[in-house]
This record gives C-alpha cells, structure tokens and sequence, in this order.
C-alpha cells in the first residue's frame, strides 16, 4: 500500500455492489486507510461475508445495507438510513453491475431493461440522493462510477451492459460539470478484464483465455480487484482534487492494443 496510513480517517465511504468482487476489494482497501465503510447489494448473504473479512482483515467494523439500486424508494431510504447514522457521505462509489451473455438479435426487452436500469438508473438514483448529502457539506464529496472499456470499444454478446458503461461517460461527465459548483467531484474508472468470480461466471473464462488477453495486453498481465480499488482511491484522494469529470482506464493497455480477440 502506498498511501498513507490514515488517508481516509472520518471519511464515510459507500459502495454500491460491494458484497463481491471489485466491490468488496475497494471496502477493503478504503478499510485499510481507515474510513469509515459502508456496503450495499441485493444479497445480504454476499454483505455479511464480506463485512467478516473485511473485520478480520483491518479490524474495521462494516456497515452494511440490503438495496435495489433500480428502485428509488430502496435508494433514498439507504441513504437516509447512512446519513442518520453516520452522519455524512463523503465518497460514493457506483460499482453496482450486471451483465449477461446473448446474441443481440435475440435479446429480450427484459433482459435489457434489467441491465440498463442496474446500470444507468441505478447510478443516476445512488448520484442523485448521494448529490443531497454531499452539496450540504463544506467538504462537498466525491463520486466515483465503475464502467468497462467495453462502454468504449463494445462488448460483442454483451450489447446492453456495453451500451449501460458507454452512458455512464455521459453521465459521469455531465453531473461533473453540473456539480462542480457543490465541491462534488464525478470521475470513471472504466476497467478492462478484471480476474473475478463474477467474470469466470459471465464468460466462461478459461485459462487459455487470459493467456490470450495476457498476449495482447503491452503490461503482460490481467488486472486484479486490487488494481481497480486503489485507482478509485487515488481518484478519492486529495491527489486528485483538479481531477473531475475523467475516464481513467485501468487494463495494462489492452485496450489501446489489439482488444478482445473474439472468433465469430
């Protein structure tokens, strides 16, 4: 770790998706410089297990709370419930997501309203409510969404998760313009693959897949959680404070290289 100890005293933190994956790696690591964490999802299950190891871990208790980020009834009670007891927001990270594999032509309008809405409306409903927070703050506050180069370069059989992260670069960038004014800071970090269990799951992944990614990839590696989490933490930090309204790219150059090498 190469932030001070500390970085992130007093500060309460929420992450949205953060019972798993990218999520649960950045509570962890803001845990490690002492914020304050709170964790959001649909699975309680998920929630409660990270809360452990992320105790044992860091010694830091976790908050955690059950939410839908596609009902703003859920979202704005979280967030009430967040600031009554902890009394602030100060960094929101939107990392909630979801994806599936299809064939574009037989994709169903439920299948893309779902991950649309997980996407889009979920992170323009926890912004939105967390904007409430933070704009009567004297600190303001800062927010970080979690798109994908796919919102970039596309994603093929993935056609509205790579529609969803390619909005969030409007949105990101239009709520940074827009909120600037409050002292709230909006960026993106948009990740390439990322080695989680939700990306084996969604595509199968083998070995001889992230060997092929490794190859085309200038850095010679696949990201792990830990890389997106300190990004979204350099992002949060006083370091970045002229930094507003970015897409920060983190995939070992995969991305300005050759791209997925997909056979049709």
């Amino acid at each position: 770790m190469i932030f001070r100890d500390g970085l992130f005293e007093k500060k309460v933190v929420l992450i949205t998706g953060g019972g798993t994956g990218i999520g649960k790696s950045t509570a962890m690591e803001f845990a490690k410089l002492g914020a304050d964490v709170v964790i959001a999802s649909r699975k309680l299950e998920n929630l409660e297990k990270a809360a452990e190891e992320i105790k044992e871990k860091t010694g830091r208790d976790v908050l955690i709370r059950q939410l839908n980020v596609r009902q703003e009834e859920s979202v704005r009670d979280m967030f009430e419930s967040v600031k009554s007891e902890k009394g602030r927001v100060d960094i929101l990270v939107n990392n909630a997501g979801a994806n599936f594999l299809s064939l574009s032509e037989e994709l169903s309008v439920r299948g893309w309203n779902a991950i649309i809405e997980t996407i889009l409306l979920g992170t323009f409903l926890c912004s939105k409510y967390a904007c409430k927070i933070m704009k009567e703050q004297e600190e303001g506050g800062t927010i970080i969404n979690i798109g994908a180069t796919t919102g970039i370069f596309g994603s093929p059989f993935a056609l509205p998760s790579a529609t969803g992260k390619a909005g969030l670069e409007g949105l990101t960038k239009t709520l940074a313009a827009e909120w600037g004014r409050y002292n709230i800071r909006v960026n993106l970090v948009a990740p390439g693959v990322v080695w989680t269990e939700g990306f084996v799951k969604n595509v199968g992944a083998t070995e001889a897949l992230l060997e092929n990614i490794r190859r085309n990839t200038p850095r010679g590696i696949v990201a792990e959680p830990e890389d997106i989490a300190w990004a979204v933490i350099f992002l949060s930090s006083p370091a970045a404070r002229a930094i507003n309204g970015v897409t920060l790219i983190v995939d070992g150059g995969h991305y300005f290289a050759k791209g997925f090498d997909i056979s049709f």
